[in-house]
């Protein structure tokens, strides 16, 4: 783990900087497919930035009313741009939500959007892992299986290391998905759908291994139900769309 980088009297956040090299490589991907899908990138790099500032703020306030202790000694700790006191799915819904509802403003089409987003997004979720194993957050519950990490005094599941992988794989899809279908307009909404999928799908088998998660009741974590929602209504969606493509 490596949360900080020494130079010389700077120290600066290693998770944070991998956050911004990995947004600025997704906002790049986007500016380079927005054409694929017959948009235009100065279009879609706004929406991007309303997205994410949305984002940010949406996530960092789920954090709060999930973990309000991590906040109760340090009030002014929730303005601090700390990137581990941050729920990534409120954030990435939100994210998503608002970005909509600008793309609407723009009379831009919703689904052309989501899907030029993808690419973008897919890629950010591999930085997100990064940086989650430079802090050591979002770390696994103890365990003796020979490929264990040494983590905050115990053998744990590397979950940031799982939660790279399934980014890397989510990546691989989207990518070869992108590059199969052309972006065309009938194929409009499949790419963002199973984008959506795939990362609910990695957030339930990931987080199961997770020590820090919260809980909702019993054996239920609120993470995992909210990955069953976006699956199940991903999934609900592709279907869908997959039986109109058929009849038409």
């Amino acid at each position: 783990m490596l949360p900080i980088i020494q130079v010389g009297p700077l120290s600066i956040q290693t998770p944070g900087l991998i956050l911004l090299a990995s947004g600025w490589i997704a906002i790049s991907l986007v500016e380079h497919y927005a054409h694929s899908f017959n948009l235009s990138a100065d279009q879609l790099i706004k929406i991007v930035f309303t997205a994410l500032v949305a984002g940010v703020m949406g996530g960092r306030t789920l954090y709060i009313l999930q973990y309000p202790s991590a906040f109760s000694s340090n009030l002014l700790s929730i303005f601090l741009p700390t990137p581990i006191l941050f729920d990534a799915w409120g954030g990435l819904v939100v994210g998503i939500l608002v970005g909509l509802i600008s793309a609407q403003k723009m009379g831009l089409p919703l689904w052309g959007v989501l899907d030029a987003l993808s690419p973008g997004l897919a890629f950010f979720g591999i930085g997100l892992g990064v940086s989650h194993l430079s802090s050591g957050s979002f770390f696994g519950v103890p365990s003796s299986l020979p490929w264990s990490i040494f983590l905050w005094g115990d053998y744990r599941h590397p979950t940031q290391v799982y939660e790279i992988i399934f980014a890397l794989a989510i990546f691989g899809i989207i990518w070869f998905k992108k590059n199969k279908t052309g972006g065309t307009s009938q194929s409009y909404g499949d790419l963002f759908l199973t984008f959506l999928a795939l990362s609910a799908f990695s957030s339930l088998v990931v987080d199961g291994f997770r020590a820090e998660t919260a809980w909702l009741v019993g054996i239920f974590r609120m993470s995992q139900l909210m990955a069953w929602v976006i699956l199940a209504i991903s999934l609900f969606f592709l279907n869908r769309r997959k039986r109109v493509t058929e009849i038409n």
